[in-house]
């Protein structure tokens, strides 16, 4: 993918301010048909019919944004869910505002208004991330478009790279947390049959996670050999889980080193920025 990454800069909301000079029109719903490529894939029914209740009481108060095809209809590029939800409620026509925006950008749109939603699953949050990150965003940038921490991305960026063994091995269905996704996929590097026994639940809670990875690993062969001390264990736990990556302690002969796992630039560039912010400015 090759977009121009400015519009991260914007909002849902600047987006549809700007688009609003363009006018309104109503168009008949029969002549809207939805993106194919549209990054979301699921909605939820009961919150479409909650929407469609309001519309058939208020009508649609925010139009919908489209692009005008070749065959004489539109193309949904923000605003699916009112339109299905319009349908839902009976209405044969809706507010909708006519934007000439390239493939790449309506792309871009879509990731950015799906990202703000608080209703996306892990799985789809993680891809469409990812599909930024491809885009050639950084971290920070995505981070700042969305409101969010670069540790909130760190985690769905982790998802996505093990989107395969999220879903195949279950996981996917035992949490819809991308940090709890994220911590299991560090667990999964350290010691796998711990992973396996999680896996073995119903459900899996960010508690058991934290105790399989503070529990000591069996050896196939014992070793004398240094270890932390278990107080200092839960505190490399949780500063894992601060970075979004993978933090490692090496008992050495005097004190221990400390390794942090960084697997992309842009986790890299969040570990640096949240050393920063932790670390205050020397005195001059």
């Amino acid at each position: 993918m090759n977009m121009n990454l400015g519009i991260l800069d914007m909002t849902k909301n600047q987006l549809e301010e700007m688009s609003a000079a363009d006018g309104i029109q109503k168009i008949p719903l029969s002549k809207i048909r939805p993106d194919p490529n549209q990054p979301r894939k699921h909605f939820d029914e009961s919150a479409l019919q909650e929407l469609a209740d309001t519309i058939s009481q208020t009508g649609v108060l925010q139009p919908i944004i489209v692009r005008e095809s070749d065959d004489d209809t539109y193309m949904i590029i923000m605003g699916e869910r009112r339109w299905r939800a319009s349908s839902m409620a009976g209405l044969d026509s809706i507010p909708a505002i006519i934007k000439e925006i390239p493939e790449d950008q309506v792309r871009l749109c879509q990731l950015v208004e799906n990202l703000s939603r608080e209703d996306m699953s892990a799985i789809e949050e993680s891809r469409a991330v990812a599909d930024l990150a491809a885009a050639g965003a950084s971290g920070g940038e995505i981070a700042k478009s969305l409101g969010k921490s670069r540790t909130w991305v760190s985690f769905r960026l982790a998802v996505a790279r093990n989107i395969d063994w999220v879903q195949e091995s279950g996981l996917a269905e035992k949490t819809d947390s991308p940090s709890i996704m994220a911590s299991v996929l560090r667990l999964r590097e350290e010691n796998p049959d711990a992973v396996a026994k999680i896996l073995r639940h119903d459900t899996i809670t960010r508690e058991m996670v934290a105790n399989a990875h503070t529990s000591k690993k069996p050896d196939k062969k014992p070793k004398a050999k240094k270890s932390i001390p278990d107080r200092f264990k839960r505190d490399v736990e949780s500063i894992s889980s601060a970075l979004g990556c993978k933090v490692q302690v090496k008992p050495q002969s005097k004190g221990a080193q400390i390794i942090i796992k960084a697997n992309s630039l842009s986790e890299l560039e969040g570990v640096l920025e949240y050393i920063k912010r932790t670390i205050p400015e020397p005195q001059q």
